[in-house]
């Protein structure tokens, strides 16, 4: 499976999806479902960006059904959070905000920062649609402030984005731009751009 990451790095998604596809017939082949549910995934990742939403949650969904059997709290956790990534994408917003709190619980149940600061960082753009500005610039603190912690550099500026669009909507335009500048000059440390 490790083949396909790295083709997924390069953006030839194409081959990526070959990849996985092959990775998943041979996982079912041997009754592996952590191994099937991981490569179902990485398919819905891809699915994801390419567009078609709908096939990405129907992916998502048989996840969740493994890793719930399994009894694997940590893998349900980021499943919510994708599923409600993938809502969000179908302008089901209420019901993204739903799976998103649910990962956040489940994440703080079980002490994974990182974790509970990208269900919080995918909540605030969950609150930022529904128009509630305040709420998606408390859970975007947040975001920020464990991932600052955690010394998530790339996280960071992923959380400063969230937070500099939060800012912009409750009228706070001079806090959105410092915000957006941190994330620019994270990324050009970074190398994502120049």
């Amino acid at each position: 499976m490790e083949l396909g990451h790295q083709y997924d790095k390069v953006l030839d998604l194409g081959r990526s999806m070959a990849h996985y596809e092959k990775a998943l017939r041979s996982k079912e082949h041997r009754g592996d479902e952590r191994g099937v549910a991981a490569v179902l995934n990485n398919i819905g990742i891809i699915q994801f960006q390419q567009g078609d939403v709908a096939g990405a949650l129907r992916l998502q969904e048989r996840c969740m059904a493994i890793y719930e059997a399994l009894g694997d709290s940590a893998h349900v956790a980021a499943t919510l959070n994708r599923i409600g990534v993938s809502l969000r994408g179908q302008g089901r917003v209420d019901e993204s905000l739903v799976m998103h709190q649910r990962s956040l619980e489940l994440y703080r149940a079980f002490g994974r920062e990182m974790g509970s600061s990208a269900a919080l960082n995918n909540m605030a753009a969950a609150y930022d649609l529904l128009g509630e500005h305040d709420k998606a610039a408390a859970c975007a603190q947040q975001s920020l402030a464990i991932r600052e912690r955690e010394g998530e550099t790339f996280a960071v500026g992923y959380a400063c984005i969230q937070l500099g669009w939060a800012r912009l909507h409750q009228g706070r335009a001079p806090e959105a731009v410092e915000h957006g500048e941190r994330a620019r000059r994270i990324a050009v440390r970074i190398k994502l751009m120049t």
